[in-house]
């Protein structure tokens, strides 16, 4: 399915699932026809994983219904959208609006280290 790296602990996902399970994760909107995602995905392979758990859920776009989308986290267009999840709720994102601000993929790489790094502060 994917053929870039991907972080240390990572979770492929093709099913649907309640977002409101999860407890500390980063969800990563994959869409394997889509040349940006693949780019942002390749950028993080070197995260540094914040707990020996599975934390970095990759979540296949096409696997997985729009309504499942809109009603989980919101629909996917194929940027790479990114949500950090808490609790099963949603405590930051990075929409297609919020990913055009980084002019490069390190810039990305930083604020995921960032906002990984907060969520998985005590």
């Amino acid at each position: 399915m994917i053929g870039n790296p991907l972080p240390v602990g990572h979770v492929l996902v093709d099913r649907e699932f309640a977002v409101a399970t999860l407890r500390r994760a980063v969800v990563f909107m994959y869409a394997r026809w889509s040349a940006p995602c693949h780019v942002r995905l390749r950028g993080l392979a070197d995260v540094p994983p914040p707990t020996p758990e599975p934390w970095f859920h990759v979540v296949d776009i096409d696997a997985v219904s729009p309504e499942w989308q809109i009603r989980e986290l919101e629909l996917s267009h194929g940027y790479g959208e990114m949500y950090w999840i808490r609790d099963g709720v949603i405590v930051h994102r990075l929409g297609r609006h919020g990913l055009g601000r980084f002019r490069d993929v390190r810039g990305l790489r930083d604020e995921v280290v960032r906002a990984t790094a907060a969520l998985f502060a005590p």
